[in-house]
């Protein structure tokens, strides 16, 4: 009878079952903060960049075009490890550079928007199923004012 009751209660597979039953939740939460984290540092990288052309274009130096803010954000993603060849950079109110137009003059905003698709790796499966190809478009606007 004593053998009987100790089967009844034998739990030595429980915490096994508990363990194989958790572990692909845990795992799915671990990838997803990870990829996340990636996101956030790419779209910081981007606002960046795209502060750094900002300023570039309000500095008062005549010598400076369309094409040295679009050399120099692109540099800035370049070394950051990010392809720069996908990279859109538009200017949403109107470049204010020599190539453009003549500077407007001190008070006057300019702004840089950059646009970069980021691919998400481990989750790309997953993700391809809310967006379109597993990417998303990261998107940073920097203006500042003319001084």
């Amino acid at each position: 009878m004593t053998a009987r009751k100790l089967r009844r209660f034998d739990n030595r597979g429980q915490a096994l079952v508990e363990f194989a039953l958790l572990l692909p939740l845990v795992m799915l939460l671990l990838i997803g903060i990870i990829e996340f984290g990636r996101a956030w540092q790419a779209k910081q990288t981007l606002t960046d960049a795209a502060r750094e052309g900002a300023r570039l274009a309000v500095v008062g130096n005549d010598s400076y075009t369309v094409d040295t803010v679009s050399l120099a954000v692109k540099t800035m993603l370049k070394r950051a490890g990010f392809d720069s060849s996908t990279v859109a950079i538009t200017y949403p109110d109107g470049c204010h550079f020599t190539t453009c137009s003549p500077r407007w003059g001190t008070g006057y905003m300019t702004a840089v928007t950059l646009a970069m698709p980021h691919k998400f790796v481990a989750l790309h499966r997953l993700i391809t199923l809310v967006t379109s190809g597993g990417t998303v478009t990261l998107r940073s606007t920097a203006r500042m004012r003319n001084e």
